[in-house]
C-alpha cells in the first residue's frame, strides 16, 4: 500500500493534463473569485514572494537576464504622449504613432492584437480607432 504522498505525486504525474484541463475550467468559470483568492494569496505572502523571486534570479541567471533586458527595453521605447482626444472612463491610451495617442475604450483596443514596433495589425487597429473618434 502506497502513502498517501506518494499516491497523490504518482496521481499527478499520470493525470496531469486533464488536472490541467479541470483548472483552466475551473478558473474560467470562477475568474472573479480566482482574482480576488491571488491578491489576497498576494498580499498576505509578499515577503515570501519576495524571497522565492530573489532565488530564483539566483538559480536561473540566464533567464533572469533576459527577463531584465525585455523589461528595460520595453521602457527606453522613448514613445511621446500628445492625446488627439480626451480621457473618459473605461478608456485607454492608444498609440497611432510614436507621439500621437487616441483614447479609446479597452474592449476595442483589445480586440486586435497589434504592434507599435513590428506595425503588425496597426492599420487596421488606427482604422477602427478613429472611426471611433
Amino acid at each position: 500500500m502506497l502513502d498517501s504522498k506518494e499516491y497523490d505525486r504518482k496521481y499527478r504525474k499520470f493525470h496531469s493534463e486533464r488536472i490541467k484541463e479541470t483548472h483552466k475550467k475551473w478558473y474560467i468559470d470562477n475568474i472573479e473569485k480566482a482574482k480576488k483568492s491571488r491578491k489576497k494569496y498576494y498580499k498576505n505572502n509578499c515577503e515570501k514572494r519576495k524571497e522565492y523571486q530573489f532565488q530564483w534570479k539566483i538559480n536561473n541567471p540566464e533567464k533572469a537576464k533576459a527577463t531584465e533586458t525585455r523589461h528595460y527595453n520595453k521602457r527606453k521605447r522613448n514613445l511621446g504622449f500628445e492625446p488627439l482626444n480626451d480621457f473618459f472612463k473605461d478608456s485607454v491610451a492608444h498609440h497611432v504613432n510614436r507621439i500621437n495617442v487616441i483614447y479609446i475604450p479597452e474592449k476595442i483596443h483589445k480586440s486586435i492584437w497589434h504592434c507599435l514596433e513590428s506595425g503588425k495589425n496597426m492599420e487596421k487597429i488606427n482604422k477602427i480607432a478613429m472611426n471611433y473618434i
